[in-house]
């Protein structure tokens, strides 16, 4: 066994060079500066209008387009930074890793990127729906809540050779499409003396906007699927279902009255709907129906003269409120599902509520407030609760009534379209009355406003 001291020297000698200097292990090469481009890569169509937003180590963010590309200088070779991709449009899916983590080497540039990939069509959240000429012709425009970037989605003017006008802009429960009514003077719809409103189904963006045939009061199925609506005719009105596209048109009533202004239940499985004498009655002097979906059990759940209009499903499904004038002016009325329990909640001597699907009373989205119209043509709108008490006048600085009127979906607002002061614009108000804010304040005329899901 070698001596500890021998040991020792050769450590020594180990150390030293050939003349016998200390020596030192050579250090690595110094690491160098780089940087990394990241590439964004779009697909398919549309594409996200507003690009994406991408961050670096969870610190830096900044706004990169569709096809976009950002490239990160002074970068130390061999460090890995992570990036990472946000802000897609619903129909874009990413087909790459998210984030991405890339590293630097000294004296190049490394590219990384992401690729999106966009189908179907965009979906309209928490935007408001409406009708405006402030291009020329009527067309439909979503814009956002507080009334910025109004875009058009449809140029329906090489369409028609004769006034045209849009109604009932109806969004689906998914926010994918957009079903609304075209009534045209002097157009191939025309049918005798009355021009007669054919039914457009668009998507989101503004694309699949043939006519599908002649209609009214369209509503969405809540799985976005099917419409119902009733005929367009005074003297023949039905209600049918049909798939989005047109296709698959079932007739669900067949009678001698006129049945219209139809209304899906909340779970999908029946429709609500009115069905008055023929024209030219009164079409107060009817009832409220309900039927399966599928064309099964119909069954009054009023009688006239204690009949109704403007049937409103709760969002529950297990109420509908509704208009009657069986105590001798119009009032909001609610009952259950069934029929049974109808009871006055406006209970005013003034007139309460509309008709149609644009002035119907509306259910908050929880279910805990309707909102309705007092003193028709000349009132302003009230929220009451669910059960009638607290009914609260919104101030109308100076409107008289509102042509329309639509919830946000968390319940704290509502959009409408006044007469009178301010008519021809699309408004704002939170439901406590406080808020109120004139979103398009615009020389042409904006109306029949919705807000999207």
């Amino acid at each position: 066994m070698r001596p500890l001291w021998a040991l020792l020297l050769a450590v020594v000698i180990t150390a030293c060079s050939d003349d016998g200097s200390p020596t030192n292990p050579s250090p690595p090469p110094a690491p160098g500066i780089g940087a990394i481009s990241i590439i964004a890569a779009t697909s398919g169509s549309p594409p996200d209008p507003d690009g994406y937003m991408l961050t670096m180590d969870d610190t830096l963010t900044r706004a990169i387009g569709v096809n976009g590309t950002i490239t990160f200088s002074d970068l130390v070779g061999r460090e890995s930074h992570s990036f990472a991709l946000t802000g897609l449009a619903a129909n874009c899916t990413l087909a790459s890793d998210n984030p991405l983590l890339v590293q630097v080497i000294g004296g190049e540039t490394v590219p990384a990127g992401f690729h999106i990939a966009c189908t179907g069509t965009t979906e309209l959240r928490d935007q408001i729906v409406f009708i405006s000429n402030r291009d020329g012709p009527y067309d439909v425009y979503a814009m956002n809540t507080d009334g910025s970037n109004p875009i058009r989605l449809t140029d329906l003017a090489l369409s028609y050779d004769g006034l045209s006008s849009i109604d009932y802009p109806i969004v689906s429960p998914d926010g994918r499409k957009i079903a609304f009514t075209v009534t045209a003077w002097g157009s191939s719809y025309q049918r005798s003396y009355m021009p007669l409103p054919r039914l457009h189904v668009i998507m989101a963006d503004g694309s699949s906007g043939l006519p599908l045939f002649c209609m009214g009061s369209p509503t969405w199925a809540p799985n976005a699927t099917m419409i119902a609506y009733s005929d367009c005719y005074f003297s023949e009105r039905n209600i049918h279902v049909s798939n989005a596209d047109g296709s698959g048109q079932t007739t669900i009533t067949n009678s001698a009255q006129l049945d219209w202004d139809p209304m899906w239940s909340p779970d999908g499985t029946k429709i609500v709907f009115c069905s008055s004498p023929p024209f030219p009655a009164d079409w107060r002097e009817g009832d409220i129906w309900v039927i399966g979906a599928d064309g099964t059990g119909p069954m009054k759940l009023t009688d006239y003269p204690a009949g109704g209009w403007a049937p409103a499903w709760s969002p529950d499904g297990t109420k509908i409120a509704f208009v009657s004038n069986r105590d001798g002016n119009d009032e909001i009325y609610v009952m259950n599902a069934d029929g049974t329990g109808q009871t006055n909640l406006s209970n005013n001597p003034d007139a309460d509520g509309g008709v149609g699907q644009t002035l119907r009373p509306a259910w908050s989205p929880d279910g805990s407030k309707i909102l309705f119209q007092s003193r028709w043509w000349a009132g302003g709108v009230y929220v009451m609760n669910a059960d009638g008490t607290n009914p609260v006048l919104m101030p109308n600085s100076g409107f008289t009534v509102t042509d329309s009127w639509s919830w946000s979906p968390n319940g704290s607002k509502f959009v409408f379209e006044p007469r009178g002061t301010g008519m021809g614009d699309i408004w704002t108000m939170n439901t406590d009355g406080t808020g109120l804010s004139n979103l398009t304040d615009h020389p042409a005329r904006d109306y029949s406003p919705t807000w999207t899901p």
